[in-house]
């Protein structure tokens, strides 16, 4: 993940150099052509994040010695404070890290770049990123973000409980079976189940999205339910 991660920074160092109406070949464009450029690079992450931006930022450089960059990194709430001061004042990075919760509202301010113009130019190589991954980074009919790296929510369980109540956990499991199982071990053990880890907000996106939902309100504000 370290490795793909650091990857996909340099692909967005390129982009961040190539001219939105650039008529180019895939994988043509050579940055040693945008003469002397200094790059502002913002995001927020603990030490292993900062090392591999860091390296990828330290390895573009060594092979274009033209491009400089000028690191901002954060801890995640002192990263947002600071990005809404940079945006009020019209001085962004250049490059800066978002967060799938929030990349709407950004869009909808105006402060992020459609990267529409790069891919259809062939400025920008998206071949090797799958249709599903690409799409988390659109916000209507633009893209305005480049996936750096995906995770997934695990289940974790007590096996050796629910195999002595000859209880099976499926894989891919239901919300219905996720209830079903909750209840019986707590009718039988009195043990209750919980999901999530504390941070509510992203598990009831995922509940949202398993109902065929993309946002938990639509176009007039109002909330999403099951019916």
């Amino acid at each position: 993940m370290k490795k793909l991660f650091a990857l996909l920074l340099v692909l967005a160092m390129v982009l961040a150099l190539i001219p939105a109406s650039a008529e180019l070949k895939v994988g043509t464009y050579d940055p040693a052509s945008a003469g002397d450029v200094e790059l502002s690079f913002g995001w927020w992450g603990n030490q292993v994040r900062d090392a591999a931006t860091l390296d990828a930022m330290n390895f573009f450089s060594e092979n274009y010695p033209n491009v400089k960059f000028n690191p901002n990194a954060q801890g995640w709430n002192d990263y947002w404070a600071l990005m809404s001061t940079y945006a009020s004042n019209n001085d962004l990075p250049d490059l800066m890290q978002q967060d799938y919760a929030y990349l709407q509202q950004w869009v909808e301010a105006g402060d992020l770049l459609d990267l529409t113009p790069y891919v259809e130019s062939g400025a920008l190589d998206v071949s090797g990123i799958s249709e599903n991954i690409l799409n988390s980074g659109k916000v209507g009919d633009g893209l305005y973000a480049i996936c750096a790296g995906v995770n997934a929510p695990a289940l974790l369980y007590n096996k050796t409980l629910t195999d002595s109540m000859d209880i099976t956990v499926p894989d891919n499991i239901t919300w219905e079976q996720f209830e079903e199982i909750s209840r019986k071990i707590y009718e039988a053990r009195g043990i209750g189940v919980i999901y999530g880890d504390g941070n509510s907000e992203n598990h009831i996106t995922y509940y949202a999205r398993g109902l065929g939902h993309q946002a938990l309100w639509d176009a007039n504000g109002t909330t999403l339910t099951v019916e």
